[in-house]
C-alpha cells in the first residue's frame, strides 16, 4: 500500500470513537426513546467512523470529508 501523502500521517489515525466510548455515550443518554434511537444507529456510527478512517489512510481525503458529514448527519438525527 502506498503511504499517504496528506496531512494526516497513518501512524496519528485510529478509529476516532472506540467501543468503550460508544458505550459511554449510550449510559449518558437518559431519555429511554433516544436511547433506542443510539442503539439502532449505533452499528451505523461504527461502520462510517472505519470507513473514513480507512479513507484517511487510503490519501481519498475527498472521500473523508464526505463520510464525515455522513456521521455529522446520523449524529444529529
Amino acid at each position: 500500500m502506498a503511504r499517504p501523502t496528506g496531512p494526516y500521517p497513518q501512524q496519528h489515525i485510529r478509529i476516532a470513537a472506540e467501543p468503550q466510548e460508544l458505550q459511554g455515550i449510550l449510559l449518558a443518554i437518559p431519555d429511554t426513546r433516544a436511547r433506542a434511537k443510539w442503539l439502532m444507529l449505533r452499528p451505523l456510527v461504527i461502520e462510517t467512523i472505519i470507513a473514513v478512517e480507512q479513507a484517511a489512510i487510503n490519501g481519498q481525503y475527498e472521500q473523508v470529508a464526505l463520510l464525515a458529514a455522513d456521521l455529522r448527519t446520523l449524529l444529529i438525527k
